[in-house]
């Protein structure tokens, strides 16, 4: 690694003059804790591959990380589908979620990140697909995928929970519409698998569970609050070499400003009486980032990757929004304006973050 430049690659090691030992980077810094699914996929990726050299081996897992990055992108535009016939606007949830600096980033590193994502959307995506039925039935396969896709969640990454939470209820709310004895099976199936996974989860000493009530509230207190709050904000909008380095000044605010307005919008969709399909569809995504926040706070650790699971359901209701803010006959001009304001954002993020940070501070 150290003949190959690593420490110029990888943004955490910020060190100009490289270092002597890769296998501990940060003192007391370990990934033993995590769930082992992305580790045993990408190690029978590298096998398969017959990678042999370190880099060998992360350009195998970038490819595993691009498959994950162009799958989110797809999750985006089934999901937009559900909520809208209008393709601009599905074209335009997909558009952010692939456009997204720190998301597309995500499609050059080695992390189970990645594959939480997946997962964490095709969760989302299964309780949308559940909430838009009207008449049939939820059949016995569907449940055992759901059964088998809260499984992988619990051997990914704890930041799938609330995706997974939202699913099962979901399913619930389908099953209550008719047969109650089904209904009561899902219960004990859903139940059963949480315990599997909270059990499995405490066997392994997971730091995602508090120890204590005191612990508890320890990292309610430290999650939820101002500085904790801007520190996600800031690491979802773009922060480089290890978050150690923010954009410039004025973007923040001036992203967090249309993203409040276009979410802001999309709630208005929420309420009865307004023309919206598949309301029951927009009010999961709206829980999804709520829950997602939430198990954030618990978790007492702001970094804007956690949110990423339910990037398709923030994406989606970023497109309504656009669609709310003005008459359908604007609609087009708004969807322009809302693709050249990510085009510049991401040339910022580009020159700021590609050309200064990395290869004019680091040299290569």
């Amino acid at each position: 690694m150290e003949e190959e430049f690593f420490f110029q690659r990888i943004d955490f090691m910020p060190w100009p003059g490289g270092i002597e030992n890769f296998n501990q980077v940060q003192d007391a810094f370990t990934a033993t804790h995590q769930p082992p699914l992305y580790h045993a996929l990408g190690a029978l990726l590298v096998i398969a591959s017959g990678a042999e050299t370190p880099l060998e081996e992360l350009r195998t897992l970038r490819w595993l990380a691009l498959a994950c990055y162009l799958a989110m992108i797809a999750a985006t535009l089934a999901l937009a589908r559900h909520l809208t016939e209008d393709l601009r606007l599905v074209g335009l949830a997909g558009f952010i979620c692939a456009w997204l600096p720190m998301h597309a980033r995500q499609a050059a590193v080695a992390n189970n990140d990645v594959l939480a994502n997946v997962i964490g959307a095709a969760l989302l995506l299964a309780a949308a697909h559940q909430l838009s039925r009207t008449t049939e039935k939820v059949t016995t396969r569907a449940v055992l995928a759901l059964i088998v896709m809260i499984a992988l969640a619990f051997l990914t990454k704890t930041t799938t929970l609330a995706c997974a939470l939202l699913a099962g209820l979901a399913f619930l709310v389908t099953l209550s519409r008719g047969d109650r004895k089904r209904a009561l099976s899902m219960v004990c199936a859903c139940a059963a698998v949480a315990a599997a996974g909270f059990a499995y989860l405490r066997a392994t000493h997971s730091p995602s569970l508090p120890t204590s009530w005191q612990d508890l509230c320890e990292r309610f207190a430290e999650g939820f609050n101002a500085d904790s709050v801007s520190e996600l904000w800031r690491t979802t909008l773009g922060a480089f070499n290890w978050y150690s380095r923010d954009l410039p000044s004025g973007v923040s605010q001036v992203a967090m400003v249309l993203v409040v307005i276009l979410f802001l919008a999309a709630c208005t969709k929420a309420f009865p009486g307004t023309p919206q399909k598949n309301r029951a569809v927009l009010i999961l995504c709206l829980c999804a980032i709520l829950a997602q926040c939430a198990l954030i706070g618990l978790r007492g650790i702001s970094v804007g990757r956690y949110l990423f699971p339910v990037l398709p359901a923030a994406a989606t209701l970023m497109a309504i929004g656009a669609a709310a803010v003005v008459p359908e006959r604007s609609r087009g001009r708004i969807i322009s304006a809302l693709v050249i304001a990510f085009i510049t954002f991401d040339a910022v993020f580009l020159w700021r973050g590609l050309l200064v940070e990395q290869y004019l501070v680091l040299g290569s």
